[in-house]
């Protein structure tokens, strides 16, 4: 299911082989995650888009509990990806009943996501899954 509006933006929308979307400055290099109009380094307007890789580790996280619903039951785990390419992204984990660690090998993956309160579609959501549960989705 392609996205549309702002997740557009970050990522490809297919559940199947899932991809994250960034931005590299054509003028110093400079890579940003969520993609970018502006280099944050040398502020050069010259962007182009790219693909940034599947695969990472677990740099840090964190368990969060609340009694709200906005991603579905249950405390939710949340942290920042060490990608393959050196570039660290915040993002949704799923681990189950799993021991999460720090430099635990993890691999995007894409399933069903609650829809926002003004849209009643189903929308789709990204997150890292541990990288031994293989690749695409993971339940």
């Amino acid at each position: 299911m392609a996205e549309t509006g702002r997740d557009s933006l970050l990522w490809n929308g297919n559940t199947e082989t899932p991809a994250l979307l960034a931005s590299r400055c054509r003028d110093c290099g400079t890579k940003g995650f969520p993609p970018r109009t502006v280099c944050g380094q040398c502020y050069s307007t010259i962007q182009e888009r790219i693909t940034l890789p599947r695969r990472g580790t677990v740099f840090a996280f964190c368990r969060l509990f609340s009694r709200g619903d906005s991603y579905g039951k249950g405390p939710q785990t949340v942290g920042y990806i060490l990608l393959e390419d050196g570039m660290l992204i915040p993002a949704r984990l799923l681990f189950g009943d799993e021991l999460l660690q720090i430099g635990t090998p993890v691999v995007l993956s894409a399933g069903p996501g609650k829809p926002p309160p003004e849209k009643t579609e189903q929308q789709s959501a990204y997150y890292f899954v541990p990288e031994n549960k293989g690749e695409g989705r993971w339940r």
